[in-house]
């Protein structure tokens, strides 16, 4: 089995489809589908659109023999205050808990899917274009791309950017547990952005 998302393709899509609700976005953005191909029997590829949660589920609809690796959320350490403080100084998070709490095991999770994915994601071009790469349990992560021309990273550095949100923006009860929340945003030098917040799902 295998997870590409073909540049392309996702391009051409983000300039035709119609804009998803973005009422809950920062001024100035909105969302277009993100594009997924997977092989979802032996020879067989398939693209979809959508999360990529959404996209899995589209597969198994198609083959309901189509199962993902087994994952499991790694065990997270919470940062002390000093660390915190010290990781915001070297990147570049802002807008912490300026929207509804996202569920961070959640995030985690969607976190370890995106690393778990092959090839290279592209996005339309911006700026304030924005695509919702992962969502479960109301629980969302965003990608943005600032630029006037269509952006490409990798799932890591993706993932990364998203991390540093749940690091640097956490409150809640228990830092282990489904009772811990976070949201933000975090920008990247080459002018791209992750978002974190509660969205329906």
């Amino acid at each position: 089995m295998r997870f590409i998302t073909l540049g392309f393709l996702a391009s051409a899509l983000f300039a035709t489809a119609a804009p998803a609700d973005s009422t809950l976005l920062p001024r100035g953005y909105d969302l277009v589908p993100m594009a997924f191909e997977l092989e979802v029997s032996l020879g067989r590829v398939e693209v979809f659109n959508g999360t990529v949660q959404e996209a899995i589920a589209q597969a198994q609809a198609l083959n309901p023999d189509f199962q993902l690796p087994e994952l499991s959320l790694p065990e997270q350490e919470p940062l002390n205050a000093p660390e915190r403080r010290e990781l915001q100084r070297r990147v570049q998070v802002k807008f912490c808990y300026n929207w509804d709490g996202a569920e961070r095991a959640a995030i985690y999770q969607g976190i370890y899917y995106l690393r778990s994915l092959s090839g290279t994601p592209t996005l339309g071009p911006g700026p304030g274009k924005c695509a919702r790469v992962s969502c479960s349990y109301n629980s969302a992560i965003i990608w943005c791309n600032d630029n006037t021309v269509s952006k490409t990273i990798t799932w890591d550095g993706m993932a990364n950017s998203a991390k540093r949100i749940t690091e640097i923006c956490g409150w809640g009860l228990n830092p282990y547990n489904n009772r811990y929340y976070t949201s933000g945003q975090n920008f990247e030098d080459s002018n791209w952005n992750t978002l974190i917040k509660k969205e329906s799902c």
